[in-house]
């Protein structure tokens, strides 16, 4: 076996499994306190010695965990546990050869000993079989999902095209660690963050999507780095919906005033002069929304990015007060900036009852913030309906 595999295989992974080992009270009693060893029944010893040999391992002494390998082997021989420490320790020794045939035996003897599955991973690796690779990642994963968090079990797949695929592939199998997966990324860097992406969007491409708030984390570093071209398709690739229409969500019906996952859905800025409320919608889909301000100047109250084609819109929808008459407290912004307070002052078309603005999208920037804010008022306001259309 090669060095950058042994490393992989032995190194890297054994101090994880190591700090697992410990997690029993017992066996920390006993690494405290080596005379409580002696206390521990028969039937036990074999897993302290275990867990003294990955403790072993974790600190970088190799010998001691030989030792301890061979003695947990005498102590229960047809124990895989047993005979995968043995090969670890083999390994971290530098010898390949009876590594191998200890990691064999404990194959034999079952699969699911963490120290055999990163072992049969890393020999997939050196021989480039990517999917045997990406089988065994996924079953450690699936008994540790804190390991989603080491880099060292991820960079050989998501570093080239051949091992994304196979990631990608294992995932669409309902893996159960694939939401984490896409949300955990505060810790990227830019150039593992693209890595990442590419494995959500061939994972979409498989047909399988994890959902609007899971993928949001993703889409958010994306816009932060100036790419809202590439945040909107992973966006569209996953959320549910998302590919209807030029707005997400038009009639609120998957809003929620909490939501901070994801630009490309309805967002709300909280303001100590300002309300809203979602409620159900009585005269169609989705949502109505009740807003209120007590401010002196219009504030606003909900956005979304949008990634449109350049050309002339209409923005429009229903505002009505509570006598169901139209209200003109909403204003309509359209913006580069998300904090603007160039607000639009609507139009209503007596026909439909709808309150309307006619929008140029140009290259001023290649994503526009659009939303609402509300004028001040003695009454709520109830707003919903929301449409963007393309004019000819």
């Amino acid at each position: 076996m090669s060095r950058r595999v042994a490393s992989v295989a032995a190194v890297a992974a054994c101090a994880i499994y190591a700090a697992l080992a410990l997690a029993s009270g017992l066996d920390r009693a006993a690494e405290t306190h080596p005379d409580l060893g002696q206390m521990v029944p028969a039937f036990l010893q074999s897993q302290t010695l275990r867990s003294a040999g990955a403790a072993a391992l974790a600190s970088g002494d190799s010998a001691a965990a030989l030792t301890l390998g061979e003695r947990a082997v005498d102590d229960a021989p047809i124990d895989p546990q047993s005979t995968a420490l043995l090969g670890a320790a083999r390994l971290a020794r530098g010898d390949a050869p009876t590594a191998d045939r200890a990691f064999r035996v404990a194959a034999r003897l079952g699969w699911r000993v963490p120290y055999t599955q990163l072992y049969v991973m890393g020999r997939a690796l050196e021989e480039g079989d990517l999917r045997m690779a990406a089988l065994r990642l996924d079953a450690l994963v699936r008994q540790n999902p804190a390991l989603l968090a080491d880099r060292r079990l991820f960079d050989p797949f998501e570093r080239s095209a051949v091992g994304r695929v196979a990631l990608a592939e294992r995932m669409s199998l309902k893996a159960p660690w694939l939401r984490r997966y896409a949300m955990d990324l505060a810790s990227l860097p830019p150039d593992r963050l693209a890595q990442r992406v590419a494995v959500l969007f061939a994972v979409a491409q498989r047909g399988t999507q994890i959902g609007c708030q899971p993928v949001g984390a993703a889409v958010s570093r994306l816009i932060a780095a100036g790419q809202p071209a590439e945040a909107e398709q992973l966006w569209r690739a996953h959320c549910p919906g998302a590919g209807k229409g030029l707005l997400y969500d038009s009639d609120f019906a998957a809003a929620r005033l909490d939501q901070t996952e994801s630009e490309f859905a309805w967002f709300f800025i909280g303001n100590s002069q300002t309300s809203a409320v979602l409620s159900p919608a009585s005269d169609g889909p989705g949502q109505t929304l009740t807003i209120d301000s007590t401010a002196s100047l219009p504030e606003m109250i909900v956005r979304q990015l949008v990634f449109i084609p350049q050309g002339s819109y209409r923005l429009s929808w229903q505002a009505v007060s509570g006598d169901g008459s139209p209200s003109d407290r909403t204003l309509a912004f359209f913006s580069c900036a998300n904090a603007t307070r160039d607000f639009i002052e609507p139009a209503l078309d007596p026909r439909s009852r709808r309150w309307f603005v006619t929008v140029t999208m140009d290259g001023a920037c290649p994503a526009r913030w659009i939303g609402f804010a509300a004028r001040p008022g003695a009454s709520g306001v109830r707003m919903g309906a929301v449409r963007l259309e393309a004019l000819p």
